[in-house]
């Protein structure tokens, strides 16, 4: 090497091959942190690889867990989300906030009277967060009670009591499918709200539903047994769900549908309006009192002919059997198949009741949600006992005696009567029920219904003991005595094991022991009353006049008695019909009742005051027909149950005062759609 200034060579110094160059400590701890850094940082990322494909195997379960929670929206029971919900549900946090605003500003809205502005923002709260179920039973219970009571005329509050109703059936259900809490509160608001009497209105809700159901159904079918009012169902339970396809399908009935649109009905709701108006057993009869003009009366002829033709008869009933159907799932959201096992496990429903509706909601909710994960105990045994309480309230007063005002439905008659056929029923639901729930307590008691279900049991059998042995034929009395011996055997004293005091008599003692506590309750005293006026029609049947007048003047004391107090009731509330009324519509059920032999009925028809049989002839002719064709030897109806004299003039005068005078506009409606 030279140096630049001096030019003088500087020998450079020799390092050999084997001498090795020492690194100073602090390099040599830098370069192993390196190496252990990339170490870990490649452990990571194969162990982040490692745990994003364990993620993704996890997803199915997850996601199955997810809907099976109801944590989200199922698009596969729901489908496709609309907009406005899509939307919402894409706020991200910013809902928990709004939800709770718009809590505070409901309520602000509800004390200033705003209703609709509050059905309005109710409407966004359930679809900010459309899988909470509480936030649905919160506005549902909201516009069926609080607001509800807030207006004044029978049309109102029966608008926001439907209103809360169709918010959770027609859409808080759709989205959250199995909550047992929306089933319990929609079975709460059909039980508590329509069917008892705590509301002020609550006739109104009643005929406002059966006219509703009437429209979709059509009157009740002439029929002699429980197997025949469950074959006049059957048909809608089992009809197609595409009636296009139906129609387009099936050249009888294509070829019925094309008369039918010749005389201007369509296939719908408006043709189901029309039979259920005018092809009614007693139509002929009732049409008389119609006032419309000859023009009209020709048009609703015409259709009734088309409709009547005994030729096209099985094409028509298999078109109103499907678009019944369809009407009762898009309308109502039931499943006509769902209807039809109940039918088939109770007996023969009258869907035109809440306690119906009730039933049919609570026993659905407790089938769809059986096993899931985060099933509340408390809602999935109170949505049980809906169905104790549906079935309960069918026995007390499930027989519903309509007659329909199409264009005022809470101007109708609507009488509920006792309806027996569903003791036996009941009974084995709070057996079965009670031992499904609490079959594995160690107080259960084998043949009971359970700790939880059996107070309300027995209270239910001792009600049913003493209606079947008011009703004073031999099978209703071997009934009663049968669930009499029930009681001797299992409702025990649980500390000393010994029969009850009140079970050491006979059955006669027993019940009448018991009617001071029947009066407690409207529903107890409707039971005896009628079961005294029903008793008294028995024994005139039999020609036990004496009889038949010392069960009369009971009917008449225990109807002053009741009538003492709900007299004060400004809104008739509690009150009945008058006790002629009671007693009319009892001869009917007593003339439908299989448990009465044709010629009781003959000579119950022909001992009966001449008003009373005008008032019930045309009702009960079509079901007097079928029973004197159905009777071995066939009889004659009209000797057998002779019309009235003056039937005519009774027809001609002013109708009977449970009927409202209808108007010209009945008679003029277009029911094509």
């Amino acid at each position: 090497m030279r140096d630049a200034k001096s030019d003088i060579q500087v020998p450079e110094p020799a390092v050999s091959p084997g001498d090795r160059v020492e690194v100073p400590e602090y390099l040599a701890q830098r370069e192993r942190a390196q190496r252990r850094d990339r170490l870990i940082q490649l452990a990571a990322v194969v162990l982040a690889l490692a745990a994003v494909v364990a993620a993704g195997s996890l997803l199915t379960p997850l996601n199955a867990i997810r809907r099976e929670r109801q944590l989200v929206i199922d698009p596969q029971t729901v489908g496709t989300l609309p907009p406005d919900i899509s939307l919402m549900t894409q706020t991200g946090t910013l809902r928990a906030l709004a939800i709770v605003v718009g809590f505070v500003r409901a309520e602000d809205l509800k004390e200033k009277g705003r209703f609709f502005e509050l059905m309005q923002l109710s409407t966004w709260l359930c679809k900010l967060a459309p899988q909470f179920a509480s936030v649905w039973g919160f506005a549902a219970w909201n516009q069926s009670y609080n607001i509800s009571v807030c207006e004044y005329t029978a049309e109102g509050r029966w608008r926001w009591v439907l209103n809360g109703i169709k918010l959770l059936r027609d859409h808080g259900l759709v989205y959250n499918p199995k909550s047992i809490g929306l089933y319990k509160e929609l079975g709460f608001i059909f039980w508590h709200k329509v069917g008892d009497i705590s509301d002020d209105h609550h006739w109104n809700y009643k005929k406002e539903l059966a006219v509703q159901m009437e429209r979709v159904l059509g009157a009740k079918p002439v029929a002699l047994t429980e197997d025949e009012e469950l074959d006049h169902f059957r048909p809608v339970a089992a009809a197609p769900r595409d009636v296009e396809g139906l129609v387009a399908g099936d050249a009888r009935v294509a070829d019925f549908v094309n008369r039918l649109r010749a005389v201007g009905l369509v296939p719908g709701a408006s043709l189901l309006e029309f039979v259920a108006r005018y092809q009614r057993p007693e139509a002929n009869v009732t049409a008389l009192r119609k006032e419309v003009d000859d023009e009209s009366r020709g048009i609703i002829q015409q259709r009734l002919d088309v409709l009547n033709d005994e030729s096209t008869a099985d094409a028509r009933d298999r078109l109103l059997a499907a678009l019944r159907a369809r009407e009762l799932r898009t309308q109502f959201k039931m499943d006509p198949k769902w209807m039809m096992t109940l039918m088939d496990k109770y007996g023969p429903i009258d869907w035109r009741t809440p306690f119906a509706h009730a039933l049919y909601w609570s026993s659905y909710g407790d089938k769809v949600t059986k096993g899931q994960l985060n099933l509340d105990a408390a809602d999935s045994m109170n949505t049980a006992r809906f169905i104790f309480f549906a079935l309960n309230n069918m026995v007390q007063r499930g027989r519903y005696i309509v007659e329909p005002d199409w264009d005022k439905p809470n101007e109708s008659f609507l009488n509920a009567l006792p309806d027996l056929r569903f003791i036996d029923h009941l009974h084995e639901a709070y057996l079965e029920i009670g031992e499904e729930q609490d079959g594995n307590d160690p107080e259960f008691r084998p043949g009971t219904s359970g700790p939880r279900y059996w107070v309300g049991h027995v209270n239910f059998l001792t009600n049913a003991i003493r209606q079947l042995y008011f009703e004073g034929d031999a099978r209703s009395v071997a009934k009663a005595k049968r669930y009499f011996r029930y009681l001797r055997e299992h409702d025990v004293d649980l500390i000393t094991g010994k029969t009850k005091p009140q079970y050491m008599q006979s059955v006669g003692r027993f019940v009448w022991s018991t009617l001071d506590d029947a009066f407690d309750s409207s529903r107890g005293a409707t039971q005896i009353i009628g079961a005294f006026v029903n008793r008294s029609l028995k024994e005139i049947s039999l020609g036990n006049v004496e009889g038949s007048r010392a069960f009369m003047e009971k009917a008449h004391e225990a109807y002053e008695e009741y009538m003492k107090d709900p007299r004060t009731d400004p809104n008739d509330r509690r009150q009945f019909e008058p006790l002629s009324r009671i007693y009319r519509d009892q001869v009917g059920l007593f003339m439908r009742s299989p448990g009465n032999s044709t010629y009781q009925k003959i000579h119950l028809w022909s001992s009966l005051d001449v008003k009373v049989r005008q008032d019930v002839y045309d009702d009960l002719l079509p079901f007097f027909t079928v029973l004197c064709e159905a009777h071995d030897p066939p009889l004659d109806v009209d000797k057998a149950f002779r019309i009235p004299p003056g039937m005519d003039d009774a027809r001609d005068r002013e109708p009977k005062a449970r009927d409202r005078k209808r108007d010209a506009s009945e008679g003029v409606r277009d029911f094509s759609p």
